[in-house]
């Protein structure tokens, strides 16, 4: 238990702590580093934000954190030198320009319902599992259609996630095109549905299907937004780099460097680079918030 009096903190930025921690995985050291990058202003006791006082804070919503530094991701170097959005994003930046065209702040308020999902959800069994692709991306960001859904599992759990969707009527199909080291395979559901199962190794794999099953609020468990943009960062394609510029272009300075944070434990300097200009690219995108600062 870290010694000390907790500072006091508003109930807000106590909040935030905690789904720093819960819903993003992120340990004392980088909850720490995160506050500070962002600019968020230290508890009056201190000049800047240690992962002593992180934890102090977070054991008072009793949460028991050490100032450790996090896990090794992926137990080998990264296979890929850097994805496909590099040159995507290098011709997106030459061509920038403020606008969308339309309102994407009224457009975040809307959400595209799929009623399968949760039957879907429930033939996975007590298999960990999280909601990935464009219908969780749809939580952060103006929804876009989609009639695919996509699953991840951790390695460990492969064999167990096909027994249980074998087990509920669903067939195998095809295995998936993706990047190393992830793998992946579609199935057909028992109702026809066309749905992908990506299969993400280490604990990188663990640590995206843990914090989706914690944070599931009774319903399926969705990927949290960092663990979103790696997988789309990873996969490369035109629609994924629109995706994460619509998901990060109008978050908080905060959320921004837990992304950064989650990111930098699988990315290279070269995807960081990219990442950081589709988040520039969203901004321009959205621009100012109605009723807010130019």
């Amino acid at each position: 238990m870290p010694r000390g009096r907790p500072p006091s903190l508003s109930a807000g930025l106590s909040d935030r702590l905690v789904q720093l921690h819960r819903a993003y995985g992120l340990g004392a050291r980088e909850i720490a580093e995160a506050l500070e990058r962002a600019g968020v202003d230290p508890p009056a006791s201190g000049g800047r934000w240690h992962p002593s006082t992180v934890s102090r804070c977070l054991a008072r919503r009793g949460i028991a954190l050490s100032p450790g530094r996090p896990q090794r991701w992926l137990s080998q170097p990264r296979p890929w030198a850097s994805t496909p959005l590099h040159t995507i994003t290098a011709i997106a930046w030459r061509r920038r320009a403020a606008g969308s065209g339309s309102d994407l702040w009224a457009l975040l308020e809307e959400r595209i319902v799929m009623d399968d999902l949760a039957e879907l959800d429930s033939s996975f069994g007590s298999v960990p599992r999280a909601v990935v692709g464009a219908v969780a991306a749809n939580r952060f960001m103006p929804p876009r259609q989609t009639g695919d859904v996509d699953f991840a599992i951790c390695d460990r759990d492969e064999a167990a996630a096909g027994a249980a969707l074998e087990a509920a009527g669903w067939h195998r199909m095809r295995r998936l095109l993706v990047r190393p080291p992830m793998s992946g395979i579609a199935w057909q559901a028992a109702s026809g549905a066309p749905v992908d199962v990506l299969t993400v190794p280490g604990v990188w794999g663990r640590e995206l299907v843990e914090t989706a099953m914690a944070n599931r609020e009774g319903g399926p468990p969705f990927a949290t937004l960092p663990h979103l943009v790696v997988l789309k960062m990873i996969a490369g394609r035109t629609v994924d780099g629109g995706d994460v510029a619509r998901m990060l272009g109008h978050q908080d300075a905060l959320t921004l460097e837990a992304v950064r944070l989650v990111a930098r434990r699988v990315l290279g300097p070269e995807e960081l680079a990219d990442l950081d200009q589709l988040i520039e690219l969203g901004r321009l995108e959205y621009g100012a918030r109605p009723g807010g600062p130019g």
